[in-house]
């Protein structure tokens, strides 16, 4: 049986140890959460290389890309590169993909609907392979990666706004490590929110990766709209509970696994290979076929009454 470990980098926690099928085959899926803990999570790959058939690491931000450059965290880069038997993927070689490409499909079928759209990302840097279809389709984009990243009080309202905003700031991303605490809370009742950033709060809908709205503060969401990569059960009850409206998917759980993300589903494509090499963009493009797997659109008011959200106690400080 072949053996998959997923690190959830930016979870604690979030352990579990099952046999699940996928596309017909048995696998055993292995989850470690290490809470941004990056000696812990190489200790993990140094123990497990060559004893899995493939390892994935959730919660590591995407390569930052503008017209000319791009830039791979160093972190990001130390973890991916670590093992020397065992490949490790990250999903963002399967999310370039797929949102593109079956998003772009899904604004079309919508274009009504989003075409008075206003969409707040809170880093559009580190979902660019969305903002670029998002901004062909939506009435009004507003990019807070100003605020995320260096808790400056303005947002950015364009992808070439934002292209200038990331070669400005080229030096300090270079310098900057994957940790908690750069993450801003996007609480909108604290005295001290920045007044810019109304526009922000004003909008219709909220886009984010899964990793980063588990660290924020939700509440503006209430009544809106929100678009994520994917969605955990407990996201999925953080947004019942504070009354967001809808949640758009961009990739849903599969039936018989415990949690799915990009680069879980990566993995499974990667351990089902016969040979040790790299999927190609082809094989990539097969399998998202072969398993038929599209965006969902969830209205959270037709679900069951909220529960009490559990409380997470993280073991770092940052």
């Amino acid at each position: 049986m072949k053996h998959i470990l997923n690190i959830a980098y930016t979870s604690d926690f979030a352990h579990f140890d099952e046999v699940v099928d996928f596309m017909g085959e048995k696998f055993r899926l292995t989850q470690l959460g290490t809470n941004f803990d990056f000696d812990a999570t190489l200790k993990i790959l140094e123990k497990y290389d060559g004893l899995c058939d493939a390892i994935s690491i959730s919660g590591l931000p995407a390569v930052i890309k503008t017209k000319k450059n791009s830039f791979t965290p160093p972190q990001r880069e130390a973890l991916i590169n670590h093992t020397r038997e065992t490949f490790v993927l990250d999903g963002q070689t399967l999310k370039d993909i797929y949102i593109p490409w079956l998003m772009r499909k899904h604004f079309m079928s919508h274009s009504e609907v989003y075409k008075h759209e206003r969409l707040a990302f809170y880093s559009g840097v580190l979902q660019k392979n969305l903002l670029d279809v998002c901004e062909e389709f939506v009435h009004e984009i507003q990019l807070a990666d100003p605020y995320f990243f260096l808790k400056m009080p303005y947002t950015v309202k364009s992808v070439d706004a934002l292209e200038k905003f990331t070669r400005l700031l080229w030096p300090i991303f270079k310098r900057m490590k994957i940790k908690r605490s750069i993450i801003p809370e996007f609480n909108r009742n604290k005295r001290n929110l920045p007044a810019p950033l109304t526009d922000f709060f004003h909008c219709d809908t909220f886009v984010g990766t899964m990793a980063i709205m588990e660290l924020i503060d939700l509440e503006h969401t209430r009544g809106k709209k929100v678009i994520v990569d994917v969605l955990g059960s407990e996201l999925k009850e953080k947004l019942i509970n504070i009354g967001t409206k809808e949640v758009l998917v961009c990739l849903p759980q599969i039936e018989g696994v415990p949690f799915i993300n990009f680069s879980i589903l990566e993995a499974f494509f990667q351990a089902k290979q016969k040979e040790n090499i790299r999927l190609t963009t082809d094989d990539f493009l097969k399998r998202i076929e072969e398993i038929d797997i599209r965006p969902e659109l969830l209205n959270l008011n037709d679900l069951q009454e909220p529960i009490q959200a559990k409380t997470r106690i993280h073991s770092l400080t940052f």
